[in-house]
């Protein structure tokens, strides 16, 4: 009974300590003091100063889930991601942008639209750091709709305008002159004229790579006008030197090649980073080639391929700072598990079946999370090796035409650029060795050549005459050689560049690579298996120097365009 006794007082103690915890939780000075926290620090971000107090971010963010407004929830959590993003917590940071979406009441008439569209656009521009494309697209068409939901007409603007790099990245040309055409719209409509001029520069090589050189010139003046980047010489500010490639590629595709020379030299001149000095270097070596002038077309070439590697080294540092932060953000939230779990055991013993079942489950979670994030980094990583080796074809395909070309005086020349074809040829085989390690299939990849072609119109012409054993007419032949021109961009250019005219020869290597045998190509190009059987001798011999057969052609062939990737989704 004594003992019984004791207990009361200490109960009811208890439950006072909870009361007025409760009360001091709900103080309305505490309130007023947190609202003008958050309220501080988003002045702090428009200002666009740095956010490093993760802690104060963080506690805003707990208390607005109990004691806010979804405006006010969705703002503390997008501050939070904010601040993760300026400490280089990319993961963090996209966490709390999905928490403060999730808290936004879209349905609600006082939504603030205009904070979900910053919301959308801030987890745009890490996506586009992640090298997550596709995401930073989806993320900036709710960012638009968004601001435009909200009346920000500017916010929308910007992040269309924020399409056009991501677009350059996919080789969508159409895609960013679509872009273009909606901001050049704009910038008679709206009072933001200057903002909107400032992005005609990026459009304008995709408008050249078109042929629309009328639109490209139209954009350029504009540019130079408007943006406010000139000075009242012409010399455009520090760190938008690229531009004067782009004005180069204008007057190379005109004819100007005199201006083009001004232009690059002026970028190189300029121009300081690896970046202007590799592509103003490569412009000049191709610009020289063009004007028979092999020796410094060679000169330029060894300067930018010197740059090459540069560029390589500068893209791998940044790849291990994202491994870093990713390992950080990672390490940070192992040990705020840690910290949770020793408080559960000491305070909430009571529980500890539910923590239990709790924590299997995010472990789960989290296993499952690491294997897409693993598959994604995977796929990243693919298709960047993928990049890199369509890049060094690419490179190899125009030293060769340079070598080819310089004066026998210039045997030093000659012998750098030897020693670089071969090098590009020694770089090339390892890339091609590792894009074969790859397994497609794991990496969830459908877009390859084989499903491009399962699903395009060439598929349903040539299955029932396969079938069949029916021949191709002079229409479907054609049909075939503009599949080849568009999607094996690789194999294409390659018979091209060794001069292989014959078109029977040139089908039975396009059909060959679609994974058809002797027997089909026989049927559809109507002549016997033996011609086939004996011109892929001879093409093996002439193009692979392999004294082999039908089967080493097809070998070798297939080599070609397996890791291109068509992006038809605009």
């Amino acid at each position: 009974m004594q003992d019984r006794a004791r207990m009361k007082p200490t109960r009811l103690g208890a439950y006072l300590l909870c009361a007025i915890l409760l009360i001091a939780a709900c103080h309305p000075g505490r309130h007023d003091r947190m609202v003008a926290e958050l309220a501080n620090l988003q002045v702090l971000n428009q200002a666009d100063s740095l956010l490093t107090d993760d802690s104060l971010a963080q506690a805003l963010a707990d208390y607005f889930d109990d004691h806010g407004t979804p405006n006010e929830q969705m703002e503390a959590h997008y501050l939070l991601g904010r601040t993760h993003a300026d400490r280089g917590e990319a993961p963090a940071a996209i966490a709390a942008y999905h928490d403060a979406i999730d808290h936004a009441d879209t349905a609600a008439g006082d939504c603030n639209y205009r904070q979900l569209c910053r919301v959308y656009a801030q987890m745009a521009k890490i996506f586009y750091q992640q090298n997550l494309v596709k995401d930073n697209l989806v993320a900036l068409e709710q960012s638009i709709r968004y601001g435009l939901k909200g009346k920000d007409t500017l916010s929308a603007i910007n992040a269309y305008a924020h399409k056009i790099p991501s677009y350059k990245r996919l080789q969508m040309h159409d895609s960013v002159i679509y872009v273009g055409d909606i901001l050049f719209n704009q910038y008679y409509q709206s009072a933001y004229k200057q903002f909107v001029s400032r992005n005609f520069a990026a459009v304008i090589p995709s408008l050249l790579e078109k042929g629309l050189k009328r639109k490209a010139k139209n954009f350029i003046d504009i540019y130079e006008r408007e943006s406010g980047y000139f000075d009242s010489l012409g010399n455009i500010m520090s760190g938008r030197e690229a531009f004067y490639n782009y004005k180069g590629l204008y007057y190379e595709t005109v004819g100007r090649l005199d201006s083009t020379e001004y232009y690059l030299r002026k970028e190189l001149t300029a121009g300081k980073d690896i970046m202007n000095q590799n592509m103003a270097s490569r412009g000049l070596s191709k610009l020289f080639l063009k004007k028979n002038m092999p020796d410094s077309a060679a000169k330029y070439a060894i300067y930018s391929y010197e740059m090459n590697d540069s560029v390589y080294a500068q893209m791998a540092t940044a790849e291990v700072e994202k491994a870093q932060n990713i390992y950080n953000y990672t390490r940070h939230k192992e040990q705020s598990i840690r910290e949770k779990e020793r408080a559960d055991k000491e305070h909430l013993r009571f529980i500890i079946l539910g923590t239990t079942s709790f924590l299997a489950g995010a472990f789960g979670l989290l296993l499952y999370r690491r294997k897409v994030k693993k598959q994604q980094e995977e796929r990243n990583e693919y298709e960047e090796t993928k990049r890199k080796y369509r890049k060094l074809l690419q490179e190899k395909e125009e030293l060769n035409n340079l070598a080819k070309n310089i004066m026998d005086e210039e045997e030093s020349n000659r012998a750098k650029l030897n020693d670089i074809i071969k090098e590009k040829a020694k770089e090339i085989k390892q890339l091609e060795d590792k894009l074969n390690h790859y397994n497609i299939d794991t990496l969830n990849i459908t877009d390859t050549l084989e499903n491009v072609y399962k699903k395009s119109d060439i598929y349903e012409v040539l299955e029932p005459k396969i079938k069949k054993g029916n021949k191709l007419s002079d229409e479907d032949l054609e049909k075939i050689e503009n599949f080849a021109q568009q999607n094996m961009q690789s194999l294409y250019s390659f018979l091209e560049s060794n001069n292989l005219s014959d078109n029977k020869k040139r089908y039975t290597c396009f059909l060959f690579r679609l994974h058809l045998g002797v027997k089909d190509v026989s049927n559809l190009l109507g002549v016997s298996p033996s011609y086939i059987s004996q011109i892929s001798k001879n093409m093996a011999k002439t193009l692979f120097s392999e004294s082999g057969n039908s089967k080493e052609l097809k070998k070798e062939l297939l080599k070609f365009d397996r890791t291109d990737l068509i992006s038809t989704n605009i």
